[in-house]
């Protein structure tokens, strides 16, 4: 998806994002448009605007293919294991 001030996926293409099957969550760096600032919960938004900026998303992945996402503007943690043998 585009980055910028102006970009970041048009109403239509968010909707389609959150109706895709075995999409659990969605991370994104900046949300600078309303449509992504209101399809993403908060705690996975890592930057909001340009005052709000220079906060990144932290992947922590291990070996047997479970991973973790901390958003470093709040803090937030999510564990993702390892379901039925595969990652995701």
């Amino acid at each position: 998806m585009n980055n910028g001030e102006r970009k970041g996926g048009s109403p239509e293409y968010w909707q389609t994002v959150h109706e895709a099957p075995g999409l659990e969550d969605f991370c994104k760096y900046i949300a600078r448009r309303q449509a992504a600032r209101s399809t993403i919960p908060e705690q996975f938004l890592a930057n909001i605007n340009e005052t709000d900026h220079g906060h990144d998303i932290k992947m922590s992945v291990r070996p047997d293919g479970s991973f973790a996402m901390t958003n470093e503007r709040t803090g937030f943690t999510k564990e993702y294991p390892v379901r039925n043998g595969v990652s995701r």
